[in-house]
């Protein structure tokens, strides 16, 4: 699983780097945890919580059904100050900002919202955002 802003598609990856110098700028300190993912890293991530572990849900979204498969999602979460993370923060200060970058915040979703969870559509569905990820990857 990859937290690297390069391993996103070039649009988001420059939505993603305009929202960070943003909160940089507002005295916001935010580090990426999560940008692609495999389709089999987005199946472990959905398994959690299923299955009889006693572990908390982490996504709704299997393999195939996540933006991150696609390079056009990522997670933020805040430097807890002690070298670790947290994910108290001004999510809505920071989503309203995402919007003007033309970003989805997770935070807004009806069914297990995912305040650190943005994305970047670009006016695809899913399946063509897998399909045009999967010819960049393999070409």
């Amino acid at each position: 699983m990859s937290r690297r802003i390069e391993d996103l598609e070039p649009e988001t990856r420059v939505k993603c780097q305009a929202l960070l110098n943003w909160c940089y700028s507002q005295g916001i300190n935010v580090f990426l945890t999560s940008t692609k993912r495999t389709h089999d890293e987005q199946h472990k991530l959905f398994c959690i919580g299923r299955f009889g572990d006693k572990k908390k849900i982490v996504t709704n979204a299997d393999s195939y059904h996540s933006w991150h498969e696609t390079g056009r999602a990522f997670d933020l979460a805040f430097h807890d100050g002690k070298g670790g993370a947290t994910w108290v923060g001004p999510w809505e200060k920071i989503a309203d900002h995402a919007k003007t970058l033309g970003l989805e915040w997770g935070g807004g979703w009806k069914r297990l919202a995912d305040r650190d969870h943005f994305q970047y559509t670009g006016g695809l569905t899913l399946t063509a955002a897998l399909l045009e990820e999967d010819r960049r990857t393999t070409a």
